[in-house]
């Protein structure tokens, strides 16, 4: 299948994402690999100091609160190096930042597994992450059907807008703002559709302001988010 290349809609980075900078325990153990900024803040504030200038590394001088199990993949993940190219085709240039969990349903999850957690943000190209959007956004929808969690119905939306509530609210304000700017004839028509709405002969300032200041929001009390539906379900994302 071909694909038209669109590029616009996306911002690459600037600079990479990967330093591969590390901070060490005082015993020299390496406890991760970070950035320049991570390991500059630690030297200002005298909580570690520079070993090395290429790679950077910094010597911290307090015992940290924790220390990777290397014997774990997790643990062996956080002290790997790390290159700035596509993780897809190997591109080495214009990168996007890919959350492999969308944010929608990551953000729902349990704080442990959120938490200084990055396992599943890597690097594509812009080409590659637009085709990783349209994977995503196929299988969005397959999830919605299996654990009824709709995508871009009634139920899906948390609010909705009072048509009929919105007309009479911008009546009341453009003559509240701009009256003496409206031809008379369009007065009239603001004004009886103000009337109408609050079925008064008479208009007074006070009816304009009420109905200028109206909530035009409908909540739908039976909202639940996709993403929450989902990360409430047996899902397996």
């Amino acid at each position: 299948m071909k694909f038209k290349s669109i590029s616009r809609a996306y911002s690459t980075r600037r600079g990479p994402l990967y330093h591969n900078c590390q901070l060490q325990a005082p015993d020299d153990q390496p406890l991760c690999a970070c950035d320049p900024i991570k390991t500059q803040w630690y030297i200002e504030r005298g909580l570690g100091v520079k070993i090395s200038e290429n790679p950077l590394v910094v010597r911290l001088n307090f015992e940290p609160a924790g220390r990777p199990q290397v014997e774990k993949d997790d643990g062996k993940f956080y002290l790997l190096e790390r290159h700035n190219i596509c993780v897809v085709c190997g591109k080495g240039e214009s990168f996007i930042r890919k959350n492999v969990v969308p944010h929608e349903y990551r953000k729902h999850f349990p704080d442990i597994l959120k938490d200084h957690q990055s396992h599943d943000v890597v690097l594509l190209c812009l080409e590659c992450h637009r085709l990783s959007n349209l994977h995503d956004n196929a299988l969005r929808h397959v999830l919605a059907k299996e654990f009824n969690a709709p995508i871009g119905t009634e139920r899906d939306v948390k609010v909705v807008i009072d048509s009929a509530h919105k007309i009479v609210r911008n009546a009341a304000g453009a003559l509240l703002r701009s009256y003496d700017g409206i031809p008379k004839k369009r007065i009239e028509e603001l004004e009886s559709i103000v009337k109408n709405y609050f079925n008064i002969d008479t208009m007074t300032t006070k009816y304009l302001e009420d109905a200028a200041n109206m909530d035009v929001k409908i909540w739908n009390k039976n909202y639940q988010a996709h993403g929450l539906t989902l990360s409430g379900s047996k899902a397996k994302i």
